[in-house]
């Protein structure tokens, strides 16, 4: 892990990665005193620039109320700009402190996670209209891999009409397709 001067020095020219890593020691408190304006400062660049880890935890800094005012609508922004990051032929500027490896597992957990938070989004109703079908889609397209995720879409099921489920399914295959084909 480089140092906190050797990411702030590459952070302020431009590295969207080193600003991403920057980020998480400020709001962490790792090398530097604990900061979470200032890591929303370092995320927001480098979310501007297409880094989608970055938009993620910048989605959840909005969601949360971390740093910044809570703000559903602006996190639904960043977890759906996170979201279209999903495909197969992820290509993005590496930093020079992360094998390509690292970073594409860390964007593929952030994208996952993007599904989940925007299928909460919508089944909450908080920065979106609430869509009990639209956030069956998106618990589909995250969450099925762990625990909590079956949990929700267990729970949207036995609210649902059998038609809506079929809706849900559809949506689902639509939203992949549609996630598939997205690059940056």
């Amino acid at each position: 892990m480089p140092s906190f001067l050797e990411l702030l020095e590459s952070a302020r020219k431009g590295d969207a990665g080193s600003q991403c890593e920057l980020a998480m020691l400020y709001m962490t408190g790792n090398q530097v005193e604990e900061d979470e304006s200032q890591a929303v400062f370092w995320w927001e660049r480098a979310s501007v620039q297409g880094h989608p880890q970055s938009q993620f935890n910048l989605g959840n800094c909005y969601y949360q109320g971390r740093g910044v005012d809570q703000d559903y609508v602006q996190a639904f922004k960043w977890f759906r700009k996170t979201a279209q990051h999903a495909h197969d032929g992820i290509l993005i500027g590496f930093t020079d402190y992360s094998t390509p490896a690292q970073v594409r597992a860390g964007i593929m957990v952030a994208i996952r996670f993007s599904f989940i938070n925007l299928g909460r989004s919508y089944g909450t109703g908080r920065g979106v209209e609430k869509d009990d079908v639209e956030s069956y889609a998106y618990y589909n397209l995250g969450g099925v891999a762990d625990e909590i995720g079956r949990q929700n879409i267990a729970t949207l099921e036995r609210k649902l009409s059998r038609e809506e489920i079929y809706a849900g399914q559809k949506r689902t295959r639509e939203l992949k397709a549609y996630f598939d084909k997205v690059s940056f």
